[in-house]
Protein backbone atom coordinates (compact mmCIF):
# COMPACT_ATOMS: atom_id res chain seq x y z
CA UNK A 1 0.00 0.00 0.00
CA UNK A 2 1.37 3.18 -1.09
CA UNK A 3 1.50 6.18 0.82
CA UNK A 4 2.29 10.24 0.55
CA UNK A 5 2.47 13.17 2.53
CA UNK A 6 2.25 16.54 -0.31
CA UNK A 7 2.49 19.63 0.16
CA UNK A 8 2.93 23.18 -1.94
CA UNK A 9 5.81 25.40 -1.47
CA UNK A 10 7.94 28.89 -2.84
CA UNK A 11 10.92 29.82 -1.83
CA UNK A 12 8.61 32.13 0.67
CA UNK A 13 7.24 29.20 2.55
CA UNK A 14 10.75 26.98 2.21
CA UNK A 15 12.05 27.09 6.05
CA UNK A 16 7.84 26.11 6.61
CA UNK A 17 8.33 22.81 4.33
CA UNK A 18 11.68 21.74 5.52
CA UNK A 19 9.95 22.03 9.18
CA UNK A 20 7.32 20.16 8.50
CA UNK A 21 8.99 17.58 6.92
CA UNK A 22 11.12 17.22 9.61
CA UNK A 23 8.71 17.32 12.63
CA UNK A 24 6.73 14.50 10.65
CA UNK A 25 9.79 12.20 10.51
CA UNK A 26 10.63 12.67 13.86
CA UNK A 27 7.39 11.56 14.95
CA UNK A 28 6.33 9.16 12.38
CA UNK A 29 9.37 6.58 12.31
CA UNK A 30 7.41 3.97 10.64
CA UNK A 31 6.28 5.94 8.08
CA UNK A 32 7.85 4.69 4.71
CA UNK A 33 6.01 6.65 1.93
CA UNK A 34 7.24 9.02 -0.36
CA UNK A 35 7.19 12.99 -0.08
CA UNK A 36 5.52 15.14 -2.87
CA UNK A 37 5.95 19.15 -2.96
CA UNK A 38 3.53 20.61 -5.67
CA UNK A 39 5.74 23.30 -7.08
CA UNK A 40 4.71 27.03 -6.21
CA UNK A 41 7.95 28.79 -7.37
CA UNK A 42 10.50 26.98 -6.36
CA UNK A 43 14.45 28.21 -7.38
CA UNK A 44 16.54 25.62 -8.35
CA UNK A 45 18.71 25.46 -4.86
CA UNK A 46 15.77 25.18 -2.88
CA UNK A 47 14.34 22.33 -5.63
CA UNK A 48 17.67 20.55 -4.85
CA UNK A 49 17.69 20.96 -1.25
CA UNK A 50 14.31 19.15 -0.80
CA UNK A 51 15.30 16.34 -3.19
CA UNK A 52 18.80 15.88 -1.18
CA UNK A 53 17.42 15.97 2.04
CA UNK A 54 14.59 13.89 2.07
CA UNK A 55 14.41 12.49 -1.76
CA UNK A 56 10.97 13.34 -2.28
CA UNK A 57 9.16 14.46 -5.78
CA UNK A 58 8.24 17.55 -7.35
CA UNK A 59 5.21 18.03 -9.50
CA UNK A 60 4.63 21.01 -11.40
CA UNK A 61 1.17 22.41 -11.48
CA UNK A 62 -0.90 20.71 -14.55
CA UNK A 63 -0.94 22.41 -17.84
CA UNK A 64 -4.89 22.33 -17.07
CA UNK A 65 -5.10 23.45 -14.22
CA UNK A 66 -2.69 26.33 -14.63
CA UNK A 67 -5.09 27.76 -17.70
CA UNK A 68 -8.63 27.45 -15.40
CA UNK A 69 -6.81 29.63 -13.17
CA UNK A 70 -5.35 32.07 -15.72
CA UNK A 71 -8.88 31.88 -17.12
CA UNK A 72 -10.57 32.58 -13.65
CA UNK A 73 -7.83 35.79 -13.33
CA UNK A 74 -9.12 37.39 -16.61
CA UNK A 75 -12.46 37.55 -15.16
CA UNK A 76 -11.56 37.98 -11.52
CA UNK A 77 -8.20 39.89 -11.12
CA UNK A 78 -7.73 39.97 -6.84
CA UNK A 79 -7.31 36.22 -7.76
CA UNK A 80 -4.04 37.43 -9.38
CA UNK A 81 -2.05 37.29 -6.02
CA UNK A 82 -3.81 34.36 -4.51
CA UNK A 83 -3.47 31.96 -7.48
CA UNK A 84 -0.49 29.38 -6.04
CA UNK A 85 -3.14 28.80 -2.99
CA UNK A 86 -4.85 26.95 -5.90
CA UNK A 87 -2.29 24.58 -6.24
CA UNK A 88 -3.16 22.20 -4.05
CA UNK A 89 -5.92 20.89 -6.20
CA UNK A 90 -2.98 19.17 -8.03
CA UNK A 91 -2.92 16.43 -4.85
CA UNK A 92 -5.92 15.34 -7.04
CA UNK A 93 -4.57 14.72 -10.32
CA UNK A 94 -1.42 12.57 -8.51
CA UNK A 95 -1.41 8.70 -9.60
CA UNK A 96 -0.11 5.28 -8.18
CA UNK A 97 -0.54 6.22 -4.58
CA UNK A 98 -3.50 4.51 -1.86
CA UNK A 99 -3.59 6.88 0.56
CA UNK A 100 -2.65 10.86 -0.07
CA UNK A 101 -1.99 13.11 3.43
CA UNK A 102 -2.33 17.04 2.20
CA UNK A 103 -0.27 19.73 4.50
CA UNK A 104 -0.21 23.28 4.00
CA UNK A 105 3.53 24.36 4.51
CA UNK A 106 2.83 26.26 7.71
CA UNK A 107 1.74 23.24 9.38
CA UNK A 108 4.21 21.49 12.18
CA UNK A 109 3.72 17.48 12.82
CA UNK A 110 3.52 17.20 16.99
CA UNK A 111 2.43 13.67 17.08
CA UNK A 112 1.95 10.54 15.66
CA UNK A 113 -0.46 10.30 13.10
CA UNK A 114 0.11 6.65 12.03
CA UNK A 115 -3.85 5.83 12.85
CA UNK A 116 -5.30 8.49 10.32
CA UNK A 117 -3.18 5.70 7.80
CA UNK A 118 -5.16 3.04 8.63
CA UNK A 119 -8.80 4.99 8.09
CA UNK A 120 -10.59 3.95 5.39
CA UNK A 121 -12.72 6.95 4.88
CA UNK A 122 -12.67 8.45 1.41
CA UNK A 123 -11.95 12.35 2.72
CA UNK A 124 -10.82 12.88 6.50
CA UNK A 125 -10.58 17.05 7.20
CA UNK A 126 -11.31 19.43 9.89
CA UNK A 127 -13.84 22.85 10.50
CA UNK A 128 -12.65 25.80 9.70
CA UNK A 129 -11.40 28.02 12.80
CA UNK A 130 -14.90 29.70 12.63
CA UNK A 131 -16.59 26.74 13.09
CA UNK A 132 -14.95 26.81 16.63
CA UNK A 133 -15.46 30.44 17.13
CA UNK A 134 -19.80 29.67 16.84
CA UNK A 135 -19.80 30.87 13.95
CA UNK A 136 -21.53 29.52 10.59
CA UNK A 137 -20.76 30.54 6.73
CA UNK A 138 -23.46 32.34 4.45
CA UNK A 139 -23.32 29.77 1.39
CA UNK A 140 -23.03 32.29 -1.26
CA UNK A 141 -20.26 34.73 -0.21
CA UNK A 142 -18.66 32.47 2.87
CA UNK A 143 -18.87 35.10 5.04
CA UNK A 144 -18.84 34.49 8.82
CA UNK A 145 -22.06 34.58 10.69
CA UNK A 146 -22.46 34.44 14.44
CA UNK A 147 -24.30 31.04 15.34
CA UNK A 148 -26.41 32.89 17.50
CA UNK A 149 -28.22 34.93 15.02
CA UNK A 150 -29.30 32.16 12.69
CA UNK A 151 -32.84 30.43 13.55
CA UNK A 152 -32.77 27.88 10.98
CA UNK A 153 -30.85 26.10 8.86
CA UNK A 154 -33.71 25.02 6.69
CA UNK A 155 -33.05 27.16 3.68
CA UNK A 156 -29.75 26.11 3.20
CA UNK A 157 -28.71 29.46 2.68
CA UNK A 158 -25.77 28.92 5.44
CA UNK A 159 -22.71 26.24 5.90
CA UNK A 160 -22.91 24.29 9.93
CA UNK A 161 -19.75 22.92 8.89
CA UNK A 162 -17.00 24.35 6.29
CA UNK A 163 -13.41 22.49 6.31
CA UNK A 164 -10.09 24.23 5.67
CA UNK A 165 -8.10 22.61 2.73
CA UNK A 166 -4.76 23.30 4.73
CA UNK A 167 -4.96 19.46 5.62
CA UNK A 168 -7.06 16.85 4.43
CA UNK A 169 -6.71 12.92 3.66
CA UNK A 170 -7.77 10.86 1.19
CA UNK A 171 -8.03 6.93 0.18
CA UNK A 172 -7.75 6.03 -3.19
CA UNK A 173 -11.60 5.51 -3.59
CA UNK A 174 -12.05 8.74 -4.42
CA UNK A 175 -9.75 9.20 -6.82
CA UNK A 176 -12.15 8.17 -9.98
CA UNK A 177 -10.91 8.69 -13.57
CA UNK A 178 -12.42 11.73 -14.08
CA UNK A 179 -12.38 13.31 -10.82
CA UNK A 180 -9.72 16.09 -10.90
CA UNK A 181 -11.60 16.79 -14.17
CA UNK A 182 -14.16 17.56 -12.73
CA UNK A 183 -12.62 19.38 -9.68
CA UNK A 184 -11.15 21.74 -11.81
CA UNK A 185 -14.49 22.25 -14.39
CA UNK A 186 -15.51 24.21 -11.22
CA UNK A 187 -12.83 26.47 -11.42
CA UNK A 188 -15.00 29.04 -13.08
CA UNK A 189 -15.97 32.49 -12.39
CA UNK A 190 -19.60 31.38 -11.57
CA UNK A 191 -18.31 30.06 -8.27
CA UNK A 192 -16.50 32.57 -7.06
CA UNK A 193 -18.34 36.04 -8.47
CA UNK A 194 -19.85 36.65 -5.15
CA UNK A 195 -17.31 35.22 -2.79
CA UNK A 196 -16.43 37.99 -0.09
CA UNK A 197 -13.48 36.04 1.77
CA UNK A 198 -10.65 35.16 -0.53
CA UNK A 199 -10.89 31.85 -0.81
CA UNK A 200 -9.37 29.60 -3.38
CA UNK A 201 -9.13 25.98 -3.33
CA UNK A 202 -11.51 26.03 -0.46
CA UNK A 203 -14.19 27.60 -2.42
CA UNK A 204 -14.53 24.07 -5.14
CA UNK A 205 -13.66 21.64 -2.85
CA UNK A 206 -16.43 22.13 0.12
CA UNK A 207 -18.43 22.46 -3.15
CA UNK A 208 -17.78 19.39 -4.56
CA UNK A 209 -16.79 17.11 -1.27
CA UNK A 210 -18.42 18.89 1.52
CA UNK A 211 -20.96 16.16 1.48
CA UNK A 212 -18.57 13.30 1.76
CA UNK A 213 -16.07 14.77 4.59
CA UNK A 214 -15.37 12.63 7.46
CA UNK A 215 -15.05 15.23 10.14
CA UNK A 216 -11.66 14.49 12.06
CA UNK A 217 -11.13 16.32 15.88
CA UNK A 218 -9.63 20.00 15.88
CA UNK A 219 -6.26 18.11 17.36
CA UNK A 220 -5.57 17.39 13.54
CA UNK A 221 -5.37 20.71 12.18
CA UNK A 222 -5.24 23.15 15.65
CA UNK A 223 -5.09 26.96 14.28
CA UNK A 224 -2.83 29.17 16.16
CA UNK A 225 -5.46 32.13 15.47
CA UNK A 226 -7.38 30.36 18.17
CA UNK A 227 -6.62 30.89 21.71
CA UNK A 228 -3.84 28.94 22.87
CA UNK A 229 -4.62 26.36 25.12
CA UNK A 230 -1.69 24.04 26.22
CA UNK A 231 -4.15 21.40 27.71
CA UNK A 232 -4.94 20.49 23.66
CA UNK A 233 -2.18 17.93 22.36
CA UNK A 234 -1.91 18.54 18.79
CA UNK A 235 -1.15 15.91 16.28
CA UNK A 236 -0.82 19.22 13.27
CA UNK A 237 -0.16 22.86 14.05
CA UNK A 238 -1.29 25.64 11.53
CA UNK A 239 0.01 28.82 11.65
CA UNK A 240 -3.11 29.97 9.94
CA UNK A 241 -2.39 33.98 8.70
CA UNK A 242 0.19 36.46 8.11
CA UNK A 243 2.32 35.47 11.22
CA UNK A 244 4.41 32.50 10.32
CA UNK A 245 6.95 31.44 12.74
CA UNK A 246 10.17 31.49 10.22
CA UNK A 247 9.37 35.45 10.05
CA UNK A 248 11.45 37.93 11.88
CA UNK A 249 8.29 39.52 13.28
CA UNK A 250 6.13 36.76 14.48
CA UNK A 251 6.06 36.65 18.23
CA UNK A 252 8.57 34.05 19.45
CA UNK A 253 7.80 34.19 22.64
CA UNK A 254 4.18 32.50 21.50
CA UNK A 255 4.12 28.71 22.22
CA UNK A 256 2.97 27.26 19.56
CA UNK A 257 5.76 29.37 17.65
CA UNK A 258 8.64 27.77 20.74
CA UNK A 259 7.06 24.72 19.44
CA UNK A 260 8.16 25.11 15.91
CA UNK A 261 11.70 26.52 16.65
CA UNK A 262 12.20 23.24 18.83
CA UNK A 263 12.05 21.75 15.10
CA UNK A 264 13.79 24.18 13.14
CA UNK A 265 16.47 24.80 15.50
Amino acid sequence: MRSALVTVSSDEFIEGTVVLFHSFIENNKWFKGDFIVINGGLSDVNIHELKNEFKCYIVNPSVYLSEKIEQLIECIPAYFRTQKRFYSLEVFNIRGYDKLLFLDSDIVCLRNVETLFKLSDALLACPDQRFFQNFVRDRTTLLPIPRSAIKSFENKKYIEKFFNTGMFFINKSIMEDDFFNRLISALIPENYQFIKTGHTDTVVLNKILLEQVNWLPIEYNYYTSLPTDEKISPYFVHFIGKDKPWKRETNRENYWVKKWLSYYD
